[in-house]
């Protein structure tokens, strides 16, 4: 029977996990284009959240900036606010794609063309939030038989 651990010495390490998210596939089920991202624990994910975080406590303490949630206004902009950080967090962990082109060039990872893919396949944004979700994809394993 093969048992499966966490190896706690390497978890120091985790924030250089990379998790291959694919979003287009061949024929063959066979990823074509996709993300590759870093996880929750990561430096770059970290960063971002702390930002989100600051801004959200001086968007509470300023009065002008409060949001009413009550209303429909209010809750559309509390919609709008989640988004905004959803793709904030999102461009901070992808590390690289593969598979995008514009016309015959070949896309890179740059917050503008991430930016601009999420706004036209929301679902793709969606995908790389799950994925970030599932923190077991970027803890290292290691495996013992008995």
């Amino acid at each position: 029977m093969t048992q499966t651990s966490v190896d706690i010495d390497s978890l120091q390490s985790d924030d250089q996990g990379v998790l291959d998210v694919p979003v287009s596939f061949n024929d063959d089920a066979e990823p074509v284009a996709g993300f590759k991202i870093v996880g929750k624990n990561s430096a770059q994910c970290q960063a971002v959240d702390r930002e989100i975080e600051i801004l959200a406590i001086k968007r509470a303490v300023i009065k002008k900036q409060k949001i009413d949630g009550k209303t429909d206004e209010g809750a559309g902009q509390l919609v709008d606010l989640h988004k905004e950080n959803q793709t904030k967090r999102a461009i901070a962990v992808v590390v690289s794609i593969y598979g995008f082109k514009s016309g015959t060039t070949e896309l890179t990872a740059t917050p503008e063309v991430l930016k601009d893919i999420f706004s036209k396949r929301p679902t793709w944004l969606a995908k790389i939030t799950a994925a970030l979700e599932a923190d077991e994809g970027f803890l290292p394993v290691s495996s013992t038989t008995s």
